[in-house]
């Protein structure tokens, strides 16, 4: 999807990536960006499903465990759980659209 439909050149905007994410997880401040309008953007044109949101929460998650320990790493994953649950919801519809309920940071009741 990065390059097909995105046509991003990946060495330049992996650091815009950092920065959203370092921004949402962490209040970094690193970033301006709507990095939902780009979601909405590509959707049309490639729809994301839940099952896209699902593997995304899944690495974070595992990438998580496997490099960081302690007092930010488990909120970096609750966090990550509800920015795909709120992008899934908004692109998909429905209350837990992309996320299983389980997933970090998502109550089964939202």
């Amino acid at each position: 999807m990065f390059l097909d439909i995105a046509h991003l050149d990946l060495d330049a905007h992996l650091p815009v990536m950092c920065n959203i994410g370092e921004t949402a997880l962490f209040r970094a401040g690193l970033s301006q960006r709507d990095a939902f309008a780009v979601h909405a953007h590509l959707h049309p044109v490639s729809p994301l499903t839940a099952a896209h949101f699902r593997n995304w929460l899944e690495l974070w998650v595992s990438t998580t465990d496997d490099l960081f320990a302690g007092q930010r790493a488990e909120p970096a994953k609750v966090q990550a759980g509800r920015i795909a649950w709120a992008v899934s919801r908004r692109l998909l519809g429905g209350p837990t659209a992309g996320c299983p309920p389980s997933a970090p940071g998502v109550r089964a009741h939202e």
